[in-house]
């Protein structure tokens, strides 16, 4: 265990002498650079055709309940639920406009690709540092990028593949650090864990792993008084200078407003996770042993399937190996899955994507190590490895990943074309609801026309299929208040508006619940509301 304990911030002998740094190593040639550089380029270019290939081009919330708002959030320069995700949300707002081709679902959808593919690409350098064959990294980093729940949110509009981006530079920084003791390294992955904390707050459970890396490595340089008057305001800026975004997008009354910051009780009411104080830890302990952890297991053998056996491998022979990688990775994950586990809502697997990419790089590991064995008598046993595992992985997970044929933005396209203005449209679900906005609130089309769309279900029963719709038919003057969590353009809905329902499914649930419903045109259907 003697790699977990190191008393300096450079190398050491027995005797606890410290080795001089090593003379800078000699400019590498550009066939040198090349031959270093195409790992790096298999990810790269492998996982651009696959999430290009298969990349939804419109809005849809198969993957995720939240898809179609992150389509046109940044488009409005809205604010997203808790913590409102301001990083993520201004970088979409920023590829949304620069890119110049596909629907603005579609770039907001490949942005998520975009930082996958990078989160990747890191990788590489990832399982580098950590001894695996340069072959069996490229393979490795491509299979981990088709992952399915990886490779499930890399085709949509989410702050998932972000956060995955900064875990993965986090821990490439660190284990820059360990073999080149540099302490911009470590600087490196300080800023950018903090810089993590803009995208999603969640990233918190970082530090635990974080301060067990630094209890360990004792870099002493870290807490001298010059060190800290740097690195603690830029810290600080970086983590919380992008949540001004939310209090500006608040002030101008944005389109959006889910996440509201006036001033510093709601702020920190924000960054808290104030609103889902409630759910957190939320699952009793019975729950999560009869029912969470069997579900975590299947989730994980639709993860990985057999290559579960590798990533065990992997995570015992960096204990053996690499102890304070595995001492901290293993935090991270365990951190992850605890919070998880107890985190009282529907979709908390969606959440897992941590686990799994760290479980991923256990993974590789282990595999390469298993590989190394074979190697000094088949060469070509890297090689195979390298291509079986992205080629299984793209073959077992793509019709269930593709998205590129779904478009259930056509019918509601067709329903708002047809529909008079001074509507309201009540919906089954959020992201039905979504899909409407995401025409409705660009440019205040639906201000302009006085067409909304709200849903129809009470979110508080969902079996109440009418809920909402009784409250706005019994609203006779005044504005409907929304009772649902996101706010559109103005206060409120009007009352005395033409009132339809959406989907035929639904308007057969509205009609068996005693209000009357006539077909309109398509999808949509007039609703009656009673007397």
């Amino acid at each position: 265990m003697t790699g977990l304990l190191l008393p300096s911030d450079r190398p050491v002998t027995d005797r606890g002498e410290r080795v001089e740094a090593q003379p800078k190593a000699p400019r590498r040639s550009r066939l040198a650079r090349l031959l270093i550089a195409w790992p790096y380029a298999v990810p790269l270019l492998v996982l651009s055709v696959v999430y290009g290939r298969t990349v939804q081009r419109s809005t849809g919330n198969d993957f995720s309940v939240d898809t179609t708002k992150f389509d046109y959030l940044g488009l409005v320069l809205g604010t997203a639920h808790p913590p409102g995700y301001p990083l993520y949300t201004m970088l979409n707002a920023t590829f949304v406009r620069i890119v110049p081709w596909g629907s603005v679902a579609f770039r907001a959808n490949l942005l998520s690709a975009v930082f996958a593919i990078l989160a990747c690409v890191v990788a590489v350098t990832i399982f580098t540092k950590l001894g695996v064959h340069p072959v069996v990294a490229a393979g490795g980093a491509t299979a981990l990028g088709l992952i399915p729940q990886l490779w499930h949110f890399a085709l949509i509009a989410e702050v998932y593949t972000l956060g995955i981006l900064f875990v993965a530079l986090v821990l490439a920084c660190l284990l820059a650090y360990d073999s080149t003791w540099r302490p911009a390294w470590l600087r490196a992955g300080l800023l950018i864990f903090a810089l993590s904390f803009a995208n999603a707050t969640s990233q918190v459970l970082l530090i635990p792993g974080l301060l067990l890396y630094l209890a360990a490595r004792r870099p002493a340089w870290l807490f001298r008084p010059r060190e800290l008057a740097r690195l603690l305001p830029l810290g600080a800026a970086l983590a919380l200078l992008p949540y001004a975004y939310l209090i500006w997008r608040t002030a101008a009354r944005a389109p959006l407003l889910d996440t509201r910051v006036t001033g510093l009780t709601s702020f920190w009411e924000v960054i808290s996770g104030a609103r889902y104080s409630g759910q957190m830890f939320g699952v009793p302990l019975h729950q999560i042993i009869s029912e969470r952890l069997p579900q975590l297991w299947s989730e994980g053998i639709r993860q990985f399937g057999v290559a579960l056996v590798a990533c065990a491998i992997g995570l015992l022979m960096l204990v053996m190996q690499r102890p304070l990688v595995a001492a901290v990775t293993g935090l991270w994950a365990m951190c992850t899955a605890v919070f998880v586990l107890g985190y009282a809502i529907g979709d908390w697997e969606t959440m897992l994507l941590p686990l799994w990419f760290l479980l991923g790089v256990w993974g590789v590991v282990g595999i390469d190590r298993c590989v190394g064995g074979l190697s000094s008598r088949a060469r070509w046993a890297p090689v195979l490895m390298a291509i079986t595992l992205p080629v299984v992985a793209l073959t077992s997970g793509y019709a269930e990943a593709d998205r590129s044929s779904v478009d259930p933005q056509q019918d509601v396209d067709a329903a708002l074309q047809v529909v008079p203005d001074n509507s309201i449209i009540f919906t089954y679900d959020n992201g039905t609801r979504h899909q409407f906005w995401y025409r409705l609130l660009p440019g205040h089309v639906g201000t302009r026309r006085n067409v909304w769309a709200a849903m129809g279900v009470n979110p508080r029963d969902r079996s109440d299929r009418v809920g909402q719709i009784l409250q706005y038919c019994t609203n006779p003057s005044g504005l409907w208040i929304w009772s649902i969590q996101e706010k559109a353009a103005g206060p409120g809905v009007p009352p005395n508006l033409n009132t339809y329902v959406f989907g035929s499914t639904y308007a057969k649930q509205v009609r068996r619940s005693g209000v009357g419903v006539t077909h309109y045109s398509g999808q949509l259907f007039h609703l009656h509301c009673p007397s």
